[in-house]
């Protein structure tokens, strides 16, 4: 994940499909194009939109309310949109990308100790962390 960073950080309104819920994240555009989302622990930044590799695949987009059925409620965890690309396979094993109103997971963690040291995904939901007063 080498970051020569081409550092258009935005600031990114991501709309939910069937809630009028929003949710807030910087992102960055490297060189190639990808545009990641800015994770509070090292390592574990999302991809957002770019190559296929890193993104989720669309037979795995969950629903809200299924994401709410298996990680529950909690104060350290929450749902939030991503609406992003997610990866696709033609019948003839060709792998492209489209755009997903989709979500992901935001758990917040109260040190850097508590972080893990790679980009995180919880049932196929990439995940992204807060690092508690960050």
């Amino acid at each position: 994940m080498g970051r020569t960073m081409a550092f258009a950080i935005a600031l990114v309104l991501a709309l939910p499909a069937c809630t009028s819920d929003t949710a807030e994240f910087d992102t960055y555009t490297e060189e190639d194009g990808s545009v990641w989302i800015v994770s509070d622990c090292p390592g574990t930044d999302q991809l957002l939109n770019g190559e296929p590799d890193g993104l989720p695949a669309v037979d795995g987009i969950q629903t809200r309310e299924e994401i709410e059925s298996w990680l529950g409620s909690g104060s350290s965890s929450r749902i939030i949109p991503r609406n992003g690309q997610a990866w696709e396979r033609n019948a003839d094993g060709t792998v492209y990308t489209v755009a997903v109103k989709d979500f992901m997971i935001e758990v917040t963690v109260d040190s850097p100790s508590d972080c893990p040291g790679v980009p995180t995904m919880n049932n196929g939901v990439p995940v992204i962390f807060r690092i508690e007063g960050g």
